[in-house]
């Protein structure tokens, strides 16, 4: 209801203003939805298992990324919205601490007390460690910003993020969210170094104390570890991108059909079982690959795929021209979900991973791109879309 509010709002804008903003990425975004939705129309395509939703809630993600372009901000409203984020990530921060350390078995939350890996809200530990990875990566772009546009209360948010998400990361135990966080703070150090000393130096001290805090706590907390030999077994992810990249293989033209992912890895796996009949536990009824990319390309084939390219040739293709260091710093802000979307589906998990992502790229585009308008006099579109859009 909120999101679908706010699209309501930003063609409200549209309506008075008798004019569209958009960027040179916008275009890109739209053709590469418009490419993803050919194979919907194939007649093997089924209305089963989402692949309709998944669409919808692609153009839902297209009309907020073009919603929030309506809206005249400035940088420093920008910088209110991305303190916002944050603060999200700071409540879900807090609550996992909370779950760590506080609650007891048996508690009225029905938190599992015996293998104390927070989750959050989400209900789900890889989806809370890269929602807490994304907020890491925003609390030290936000800290490390010019010291008249970061306040006291951002100062504050970034802080304690910085120090709850160190400390989270290593005992949820997650190497999604592990991955996600070491390589998005990889991204932001040449941002942090141009930052001053005395920034640098309070960045690194709370992140060792969120180190130093979580290797104490193993030690007093009751938590059921993971072997370390999890960093070095990729696990079943191997059998299912290889299973995967065959169904691909066969079907690489046009794809096993939209919501048909589920079927044609039962046939694969059958097919590769040996002896025959001999499938894996687990396996033999998979509905996603745990790869976004994998997932859109078996099901929609060389067009999917294309779509996919388009989508992210339109994102990075606003970054030219920039300096290294700026272009790394704003990768990093979405990198956390880009990647936890390459190794799981956490967007099918999680509608707040996809309104940040979504929001993050609106605004790395406020940042890169310079908005076009286009003179629409003509407004019944827009005008009914604000009211019916939120009403429905």
């Amino acid at each position: 209801m909120f999101i679908a509010s706010w699209i309501g709002i930003g063609f409200w804008h549209w309506t008075t203003r008798k004019s569209l903003r958009y960027s040179t990425t916008t275009l890109w975004f739209m053709a590469g939805v418009l490419v993803l939705a050919i194979p919907q129309f194939y007649p093997w395509a089924t209305t089963e298992d989402g692949a309709g939703q998944r669409l919808l809630g692609l153009l839902g993600g297209l009309l907020l990324f073009i919603a929030t372009q309506q809206q005249p901000w400035r940088q420093d409203r920008w910088r209110s919205v991305l303190t916002l984020i944050l603060a999200c990530c700071a409540i879900q921060s807090g609550i996992g601490l909370i779950q760590y350390f506080l609650l007891e078995p048996g508690n009225l939350l029905g938190f599992n007390k015996t293998m104390n890996r927070p989750y959050g809200t989400f209900q789900q530990v890889n989806v809370m460690a890269s929602f807490v990875a994304t907020g890491l990566v925003l609390a030290l772009y936000l800290f490390t910003a010019p010291a008249r546009s970061c306040n006291c209360l951002t100062s504050g948010l970034a802080l304690f993020q910085i120090f709850a998400a160190a400390l989270l990361l290593v005992v949820i135990q997650s190497r999604t969210g592990q991955l996600a966080g070491v390589l998005g703070v990889m991204l932001l150090i040449p941002r942090l170094l141009g930052s001053g000393r005395p920034q640098t130096i309070v960045v690194l001290a709370m992140l060792a104390l969120g180190l130093i805090v979580a290797s104490l706590s193993r030690e007093v907390v009751d938590q059921v570890d993971r072997p370390p030999s999890i960093y070095e077994d990729p696990g079943a992810r191997t059998t299912i991108y290889a299973q995967s990249a065959d169904i691909i293989r066969e079907h690489w033209a046009l794809g096993a059909g939209y919501g048909r992912f589920e079927s044609a890895w039962r046939n694969e796996h059958a097919k590769q079982a040996t002896p025959p009949g001999n499938v894996i536990g687990g396996l033999h009824a998979l509905n996603h690959p745990h790869n976004e990319t994998l997932f859109w390309t078996v099901e929609g084939g060389i067009t999917a795929l294309i779509g996919l390219l388009i989508l992210a040739v339109g994102f990075l293709r606003s970054f030219r021209g920039y300096p290294v260091a700026r272009i790394a710093g704003l990768l990093a802000l979405p990198a956390p979900i880009l990647i936890h979307t390459q190794t799981e589906y956490p967007l099918y998990h999680s509608t707040l991973h996809w309104i940040v992502l979504v929001s993050l790229l609106a605004f790395i585009d406020s940042e890169t791109s310079r908005l076009s308008l286009v003179r629409l006099p003509r407004i019944i579109l827009p005008a009914a879309m604000s009211v019916l859009l939120p009403l429905l």
